[in-house]
């Protein structure tokens, strides 16, 4: 599955419905599927996520750049939970 199919679904079936921070969720999931545009969620791994954090860090505050990873980490807490994954590739403390 895309990473955009999937940030798709995750705002549809469980950031709407269940969260107040919908709104934040999704301009911050914005610039996520802008850099990951094209990646299947199986590609993206922590030197994906290390090239956004640099990437980010020269546009906005490292306090926005922390919030994007943690809804990288929430999302692919759902990949899992949701069985697109046997695991997170991306799950580490450099992602939080």
């Amino acid at each position: 599955m895309s990473f955009e199919k999937f940030v798709d679904d995750f705002l549809k079936l469980y950031s709407k419905p269940n969260k107040r921070s919908r709104q934040w969720d999704e301009f911050s999931l914005e610039s996520l599927k802008e850099f990951f545009k094209g990646d299947l969620l199986r590609e993206i791994g922590l030197e994906k996520a290390e090239w956004f954090k640099a990437k980010r860090k020269a546009d906005v505050s490292p306090a926005t750049v922390n919030r994007e990873l943690a809804r990288l980490k929430t999302l692919f807490s759902q990949v899992v939970a949701w069985g697109w994954l046997e695991s997170a590739c991306g799950r580490s403390t450099a992602m939080a």
